[in-house]
């Protein structure tokens, strides 16, 4: 049984505050991660069900930072549902801020 209150996961979808014992430098992910689960037998044939790679422009990018959904086009809208974003978009900004300074840190370096 896995403590889910002790996953990077359970973090990730939420918008309240990431508590300090978790380091920055554990999140690679927008939300989920749920990397526990690819050893799990029965989720074998969902990991053939990935969407493959989705690149967001600039201006996309700039609309998640700043959740203006209304402003969402709907290329956006069909990214985010495709990647499941969707279901998350309130804890969207947070973690993409954490992303983009930890690659912002490690090119500086």
């Amino acid at each position: 049984m896995i403590n889910n209150e002790r996953c990077l996961t359970y973090f990730n979808e939420s918008p309240r505050k990431i508590p300090d014992w978790v380091p920055l430098s554990a999140h690679h992910c927008l939300y989920g991660c749920l990397k526990c689960q690819l050893s799990c037998p029965m989720n074998q044939d969902y990991e053939l069900m990935q969407p493959g790679v989705v690149k967001f422009t600039e201006e996309e990018t700039d609309m998640l930072l700043t959740k203006k959904q209304k402003e969402f086009t709907p290329g956006l809208k069909e990214k985010c549902r495709v990647l499941g974003l969707d279901q998350w978009i309130a804890a969207i900004p947070r973690n993409l801020k954490i992303l983009l300074e930890q690659n912002s840190a490690s090119a500086s370096h």
